[in-house]
């Protein structure tokens, strides 16, 4: 469907095309610098934080997982908790580039990123 919009859009980034990478490494020293989290439940049985550029700063396993030998709750609530934050991170990068696009919408963008 034709969008006005991108046109407009496609129009500003061809214009702005020689800042690009350094845009880019701009918008990725922004995205390490911003934080996620995910968690399992409201109490934080497992709960984690990411940089926006995916890496994990914190991990945290509540004690009275570990007390009571629950091993299999946590080999099930931490890729919940990872996935979590890692969706927000995915949610994070099309927001960033949507900015460095000047707004245009990029079909497929959502997608290539892993869906969100």
């Amino acid at each position: 469907m034709f969008n006005l919009k991108n046109l407009s859009g496609l129009s500003q980034l061809m214009m702005n095309a020689g800042s690009i990478p350094e845009r880019i490494k701009e918008m990725r020293e922004k995205l390490a610098q911003e934080t996620v989290t995910g968690g399992t439940n409201a109490e934080g049985s497992v709960y984690v934080e990411m940089t926006g550029a995916g890496e994990v700063v914190r991990l945290v396993i509540c004690s009275t997982l570990t007390q009571h030998g629950e091993a299999d709750q946590v080999e099930q609530m931490l890729p919940q908790a990872l996935n979590e934050a890692l969706a927000k991170v995915r949610k994070l990068h099309i927001e960033k580039m949507r900015e460095l696009t000047g707004g245009m919408d990029l079909p497929g963008l959502e997608e290539a990123l892993g869906g969100v």
